[in-house]
């Protein structure tokens, strides 16, 4: 192949990416400048450059409580998915019988549709006569579906961990556990942060399980359902443009995190 068709193909693909990205990330550039116009409503023209979304929405009770609740939801989730997920990781590193079934069950939440697992949550939690709460069912599901993906980030860490460092411990006169705590858990430890934000990242933005299981609790995203079928304000195109923004924070600290030990 020749040296102008190899170039060809390479600048089609790239204009191709160009395209792809572009019709992924216009909606969300577009409402993130409507949340600055000055006009009541979320349309064009352009009015003038405001900051009034932002106040009023800081200013609105009703969003500020969901806004707290999922932020409660999601810290205890990171806490209680980071602490699980890690400690299944460990617990996976080495072989035993049943190892690959064991693997399949605990990723089996990652493929299994959200709104299967709220309406089996929501049955069962019916069955057993449980009441539907916060701090209860919701973070029960929000727990079985963020586990999974902590489990896959400290699991991949363990795997590239060179095995000579335990052997090394060892033969200086340690024993597992001081070895687990001294010589594993720090080496892992920018892994199990970075799951522990995903699962909080994952729990943050939850709906599906959350609308089956939450009962008379609202989240953040609970919220947002509730105003769309009302009037889509300036005030929602604010807010979606502030959780954009959490989401790249959060995700690059995540990639910073998972990448630590190898630069």
């Amino acid at each position: 192949m020749s040296f102008v068709a190899r170039h060809g193909i390479t600048a089609a693909l790239l204009v191709t990416a160009l395209v792809i990205y572009f019709f992924l990330y216009l909606p969300l550039f577009t409402l993130g400048a409507l949340s600055f116009n000055n006009s009541a409503t979320v349309s064009l023209p352009w009015s003038g450059f405001t900051l009034q979304w932002y106040a009023k929405l800081a200013a609105n009770p009703n969003f500020l409580g969901p806004l707290f609740t999922s932020l409660q939801l999601g810290l205890v989730t990171a806490l209680v998915s980071g602490v699980l997920g890690s400690a299944a990781a460990l617990g996976m590193r080495r072989s035993f019988p049943g190892r690959a079934v064991a693997m399949q069950v605990m990723l089996l939440p990652v493929a299994v549709p959200t709104l299967v697992i709220g309406v089996m949550l929501l049955v069962l939690f019916q069955a057993l006569g449980w009441q539907l709460r916060l701090f209860g069912s919701v973070l029960i599901g929000h727990v079985i579906y963020t586990i999974p993906y902590v489990f896959l980030v400290v699991h991949l860490r363990l795997q590239r961990l060179p095995r000579q460092l335990e052997e090394a411990a060892w033969d200086l006169g340690a024993g597992r556990v001081a070895t687990l705590v001294r010589v594993i858990l720090p080496l892992i430890s920018p892994a199990i942060a970075a799951g522990a934000l995903l699962a909080f990242l994952l729990s943050f933005d939850e709906f599906i399980i959350t609308y089956f299981v939450a009962g008379r609790d609202k989240t953040l995203p609970l919220y947002i359902w509730d105003q769309i079928f009302r009037i889509i304000n300036p005030e929602l195109a604010a807010l979606s443009l502030i959780l954009l923004t959490l989401t790249v924070v959060l995700v690059t600290t995540i990639h910073l995190l998972t990448n630590e030990r190898e630069r």
